[in-house]
């Protein structure tokens, strides 16, 4: 766990609030060179969430802007990320996919570092909502979905710890049944549940059975939950205070939403040992979904929350057999246009090349050691304003 200095007792923080401080590894412990294109500059940043399944820390959100087909998968995973296929679209048709990509392999030699089984099928995880959650869950993991995440803004409630249970309970059956068998589509067979934000979340979701805790509430950009609803517990504050209890009841967490930059997201892995999950970053790539417009530097996506009036409208449109929309049901979400980031490969080239640096400063080689050697001072208003000030002086970081 990473140590934290210049908080007070009561007081929620956002991860942009703090900064990390170099050196705080062994004497012994730093890499040879601060030049990361040296071979001997040897770094490890991929997070390991069981067996066969090995990523990079960056995990895409399950909405429909940012991965919604077969080919999305395909895009994220030949990069390295883990992709999780959103929940909003018949079960047939994810069931679909899911046997599709079971049927994909991806080329190591072409793809180095893409996210993929030891016989190169693609890793993911697939989204099932509160709604039929159980029933969806089966079907996808007998597809050979390698990991489900079931999804509700309010993992608190008995009824999805309930489903959750019952989930565990038909995966641990399907692990005994044919877990003697490599090439079982299904073999890693994870089960993530949230979200929550704060450590009486990840007790209750550890208890009924998941693997990993989602933490987060409300820090997404495309998520109004604090806005609309006025319930919130700050990203930093959240991950503090959750992995702690995770570290207790053995699950992993990923941190999803609040990063808005690339070096908050290291200040966040500091505590999420199962990666982050990122919305608008790559929505933004030209590969996503998410609708285009514009040409050259002028170039937007789409981007919106599941829980945005725009998304329930379309989901409406587009599967009128699942779906219906009330104007007055609760507006949870935020949609609007965003500056496309380049390909799926530039967006996330910022991330891994400062996380890479930020393990350099702090003198570890890989993410495990960059948490147990961390040190995160908060920044005050004018030292905030001191990090921030090239961003403010250059149009928001445009260079």
């Amino acid at each position: 766990m990473p140590r934290v200095e210049g908080t007070l007792p009561g007081v929620t923080y956002s991860l942009d609030q703090f900064i990390l401080q170099p050196g705080t590894g062994p004497a012994d412990s730093s890499p040879n060179t601060a030049n990361p294109d040296n071979p001997e500059f040897d770094l490890d940043t991929t997070v390991n969430h069981g067996p066969d399944f090995t990523t990079s820390p960056w995990i895409t959100s399950n909405m429909e802007s940012v991965c919604h087909r077969f080919e999305d998968v395909i895009n994220y995973t030949k990069h390295g990320v883990l992709p999780v296929l959103s929940q909003f679209r018949p079960i047939g048709e994810r069931v679909e996919i899911v046997r599709r990509l079971n049927e994909t392999q991806i080329d190591k030699s072409k793809y180095p570092n893409a996210a993929v089984r030891h016989d190169g099928r693609p890793l993911f995880v697939t989204a099932v909502g509160y709604r039929n959650s159980v029933e969806h869950a089966k079907e996808l993991y007998l597809a050979g979905a390698p990991g489900i995440r079931v999804d509700s803004a309010n993992g608190y409630t008995p009824g999805f710890q309930k489903n959750m249970r019952e989930i565990r309970q038909f995966r641990d059956g399907v692990r005994k049944t044919f877990g003697s068998i490599r090439d079982f589509a299904s073999s890693p067979l994870q089960l993530w549940g949230g979200n929550v934000g704060t450590p009486e979340g990840i007790v209750r979701l550890a208890d009924a059975g998941a693997d990993t805790v989602l933490v987060g509430l409300g820090s997404g950009t495309g998520c109004g939950t604090a806005f609309f609803i006025g319930v919130h517990v700050p990203q930093f504050t959240a991950l503090q205070e959750c992995a702690q209890a995770a570290k207790e009841k053995n699950v992993g967490i990923v941190g999803d939403g609040g990063v808005r930059n690339p070096w908050t997201a290291g200040v966040a892995l500091t505590f999420a040992d199962r990666g982050l999950m990122m919305g608008s970053v790559f929505a933004a790539s030209e590969e996503s979904p998410a609708e285009k417009r514009g040409e050259g530097d002028k170039r937007e996506a789409h981007y919106y929350g599941s829980a945005s009036e725009f998304a329930r409208r379309q989901r409406a449109i587009m599967y009128p057999d699942h779906y219906t929309y009330d104007p007055t049901d609760p507006t949870e979400g935020f949609d609007g246009w965003i500056p496309v980031r380049g390909t799926i490969e530039q967006a996330i080239a910022p991330f891994n090349r400062t996380l890479m640096e930020q393990l350099f400063y702090v003198g570890a080689h890989n993410l495990e050691k960059f948490r147990e050697y961390a040190v995160l001072r908060y920044l005050s208003t004018g030292a905030y304003m001191e990090v921030m000030k090239p961003y403010i002086n250059n149009g928001n970081g445009k260079k």
